[in-house]
């Protein structure tokens, strides 16, 4: 769309040139198709999505992670957020539980609380993907289903 504008400007110059050459006045259409091309030239950009906008990761999530020992995990976390709030169940090897956390930007923070014990997840949200580290200082990672 700009080549055109390009081509319109130039092609109105070219008349105006010319016409002033020959002591002759421009055509009436003219001066209508420069006004176009300066407004398209001018117009303002379309204004993206803030680029550290918090992404929605309500659904659910496959997560896979290793444990204290390396041994291989993996649970289902279904994820109900409400402005930062963050709140739903993961189900896991050993049952289901309460999941509670927190998004802020594209960073995620939550934890589920098994019998006496708080295990933590942080990490960053990239579309249908988290991954971060576990609070035992394990890398996790999660895939939106």
């Amino acid at each position: 769309m700009k080549s055109l504008s390009f081509d319109v400007v130039l092609m109105f110059v070219l008349v105006l040139s010319a016409t002033a050459a020959y002591g002759q006045t421009a055509p009436a259409a003219a001066p209508a198709a420069t006004s176009a091309a300066t407004q398209d030239a001018t117009a303002p950009a379309a204004t993206p999505a803030p680029a550290d906008a918090a992404p929605d990761v309500t659904g659910k999530w496959e997560l896979s992670w290793k444990d204290a020992n390396g041994d291989p995990r993996h649970a289902t976390a279904q994820m109900k957020q409400s402005g930062k709030k963050l709140s739903g169940s993961f189900v896991a090897q050993r049952g289901s539980v309460a999941l509670k956390g927190t998004v802020t930007g594209k960073q995620v923070a939550f934890g589920v609380k098994v019998r006496r014990r708080t295990f933590g997840f942080t990490g960053t949200v990239d579309g249908d993907s988290m991954s971060g580290t576990t609070e035992q200082g394990t890398a996790w990672m999660a895939a939106r289903q």
